[in-house]
């Protein structure tokens, strides 16, 4: 009923409603019951103005959400009449920082959380590995990034991604493309000097786990959308796109050369800017790797070869039908190895779905014959267990590997009579920690052990020659995954894979390039800086030499491929690092008020995510205290009130709880962000070798707490 001057009793009011597109306040009469898209309706019937609307929703400011679920009423979204509303464009240009340090463009939807943003701007079912950081003077940023890099970007001079180019590229199952666009600048980057990335390009030298720390926690959350996180249209700041889950699948030469391209870049600066420590034999060769990269970037007439996309493969149409035929076998065989190497890659890395790897290991026990009796290695070895204030004084030990045990003798009588052993190890979970340097000849193993008590128990082993080595290291790092060596083929993959990279790392007297030959490199750009602190530059860039005549043969991909595996080879590779207090379980619950007195007690502890398991180190050091695989995991929940991460495990201690420190500001984003890092690798570990799936949305946010965060 209207009583005039605007005054009605009918139970309706004026809802305020600012329309972004025109700038313009318009006021509409709406009751409780009106549903959303009603709301919107009545909107643009009185906005009178011709334009296309079907890109835009309702966002409320104050409550920092988007209305987006048409059918639901007023009522029911807490909507009253002193809201105020806005009528914003959903999709819009994002700025993104590539990991070849590259600045783009990209329209996306601002409405979507930032894992449905993924899913539409890439084909890869399993290619959930990317998403974007925060820039460090920003309050937000993170989208999810595809296995292709080409979707998210334009090269210089084309429109924006989103007007003229096609997203989805028939040539390729593996990564996407967008047709007419030149795909050099994402397959091949721009080389850009160490000291301009981080003067100009934002990047930053990591000094301590702290800083590591502080780096882990600036991802967005998946379960949120762009806007409700602080990124804005228009935003001047750009975000930074890394990839976020290092369980990449299935990396193809042929078809995933930006994929290749951009994994690379990003490996390349995490190890410059050290966010991963490795040794100064390690740095050379993948420096060694990165100068290989840059020579075949700089020769057009390889670099061309290597390239994959359409015009190689109107190249190969064109050829005769005998050729097709050759071409075809080659192909086929080339996917047999690429298989071969997956499924190698897969068993010792610790990915893939489980319960497909359980069919497998079943399929080869019915097809392999019957093993009466598990082999066993054995050998002297030289033994050292460190102590505080002790000097390196190793002992010669007969050593024999039985099963994932490691029996230690006086001499090859007593375990060849089967006598009493000195000590013995069990070497399931270990971690396997390479000592090595082939220029002193140095072949030494650490590695920690799980012991009865929990924690991790440190030894030093050393071997006398290469091949000896690579036998033991072959041997153990089957131990620690709970293989044994009845597994012959993993173990002689295993071997050879070992063997392949110590005659890499090996430096070879007569490099055929000079340092003379190279006055234009800057060792400054292949190395990190505490390398050039501890050796003279012309020492450096000569042990470069000496490394790159054994990779001199690689094309560009296949060189930036060995730099990746390389890198997957460092103990510490793709690990996430967070400072929690750490307790563990009690023999009785614990009131709140002795939780707060138990927590101000503890002192911070370093953890470290990795894709196949938890980790606690040692805070200033970084050395692995325990090691927890995610098949121990049993479950995990997040308490959003107090702020905790529990996880429930299979072994001792059966529970224990991480409280983000008080050192971060934003305790809710790193206990989103441990949430995301473990409940993402397992979910990652559930993906099946189709290549046609769908990523199951509901199923990682119940892995990553998200249901009971928005509840």
């Amino acid at each position: 009923m209207d009583l005039g001057h605007g005054i009605y009793v009918d139970g309706s009011w004026e809802l305020s409603i600012l329309v972004e597109d025109l700038q313009i306040v318009k006021r509409i009469r709406v009751s409780g019951e009106t549903h959303i898209g009603g709301v919107m309706l009545k909107l643009v019937e009185a906005i009178d103005v011709k334009l296309d609307w079907s890109d835009h929703g309702l966002w409320w400011p104050e409550r920092n959400c988007w209305l987006l679920k048409t059918r639901q009423t007023l009522d029911q979204n807490g909507v009253q009449a002193d809201a105020k509303l806005e009528f914003h464009r959903m999709h819009n240009w994002l700025r993104l920082q590539l990991p070849d340090l590259q600045e783009k463009e990209l329209r996306v939807n601002f409405s979507q959380t930032v894992f449905s943003v993924r899913l539409s701007n890439n084909r890869r079912s399993d290619a959930f590995n990317p998403l974007v950081p925060k820039a460090p003077s920003m309050t937000a940023g993170t989208l999810p990034y595809g296995n292709g890099a080409d979707s998210l970007v334009k090269s210089p001079g084309s429109p924006r991604l989103g007007e003229s180019a096609n997203l989805m590229s028939p040539m390729s199952i593996n990564s996407l493309a967008f047709e007419g666009a030149d795909e050099s600048y994402l397959a091949n980057s721009p080389h850009v000097p160490l000291q301009t990335a981080l003067t100009e390009k934002g990047l930053q030298r990591l000094r301590s786990n702290t800083e590591r720390a502080m780096l882990s926690v600036t991802w967005l959350d998946s379960s949120k959308s762009l806007m409700e996180q602080g990124v804005r249209p228009g935003c001047e700041e750009e975000l930074l796109l890394r990839f976020k889950y290092f369980a990449f699948y299935d990396l193809n030469i042929k078809y995933d050369a930006i994929r290749i391209n951009q994994i690379y870049e990003q490996v390349k600066w995490s190890l410059l800017t050290e966010e991963i420590d490795c040794t100064d034999e390690e740095m050379m060769l993948l420096a060694a790797l990165q100068l290989q990269a840059h020579l075949q970037a700089n020769d057009p007439q390889r670099a061309t070869s290597s390239n994959s996309g359409a015009a190689a493969s109107a190249a190969a149409a064109a050829a005769t039908v005998t050729e097709e035929d050759t071409a075809a076998d080659d192909e086929i065989d080339a996917a047999l190895a690429d298989l071969e190497m997956s499924l190698m890659s897969d068993a010792h890395y610790g990915i893939g779905n489980l319960s497909r790897q359980q069919s497998e290991q079943q399929h080869l026990q019915q097809k392999q014959p019957e093993v009466r009796e598990v082999p066993e290695l054995s050998g002297y070895l030289k033994f050292f267990k460190p102590k505080r204030f002790t000097l390196k004084n190793y002992k010669r030990y007969f050593f024999a590997l039985r099963d994932t045990t490691l029996y230690l003798y006086p001499d090859q009588a007593a375990a060849s009579q089967m006598a009493a052993f000195v000590e013995s190890f069990n070497l399931k979970n270990a971690e396997v920690v390479p000592d090595l340097n082939m220029t002193t000849r140095k072949f030494g193993i650490r590695l920690f052990i799980l012991t009865q008590s929990g924690l991790m128990q440190e030894v030093w082993l050393r071997c006398e020659t290469k091949d000896q080595y690579a036998q033991w290291v072959a041997a153990i790092s089957l131990a620690s995954r709970g293989k044994t060596l009845a597994s012959k083929s993993l173990y002689d993959s295993e071997l050879k894979e070992t063997l392949t990279r110590l005659d890499m790392q090996a430096p070879r007297p007569q490099p055929m390039l000079t340092v003379d030959s190279m006055p234009n490199i800057d060792v400054a750009d292949f190395v990190a800086l505490r390398c050039l602190k501890k050796h003279k530059s012309r020492a450096l860039l000569q042990g470069i030499l000496e490394r790159h005549a054994n990779v001199r043969s690689l094309n560009l991909l296949e060189s930036k491929l060995e730099y990746i595996r390389t890198w997957q080879r460092l103990p510490m590779h793709g690990v996430a690092y967070f400072l929690v207090n750490y307790t563990e379980s009690r023999s009785k619950p614990m009131t709140f008020s002795e939780f707060r007195k138990e927590r101000r007690k503890n002192h911070d502890a370093l953890f470290g995510v990795a894709f196949n398991r938890i980790m606690r180190l040692d805070v200033q050091t970084g050395d692995i205290l325990n090691t927890w695989r995610y098949q121990e995991l049993a479950s995990w929940t997040v308490n959003w009130e107090v702020m905790s991460f529990r996880l429930t495990l299979n072994r001792p201690p059966h529970e224990m709880t991480l409280v983000p420190s008080p050192f971060f500001a934003s305790r809710l984003s790193v206990c989103k962000t441990l949430a995301e890092m473990v409940g993402g690798y397992v979910f990652l570990s559930l993906r099946k070798p189709d290549r046609s799936q769908e990523i199951n949305e509901q199923m990682f946010h119940r892995l990553t707490g998200s249901r009971d965060h928005q509840a």
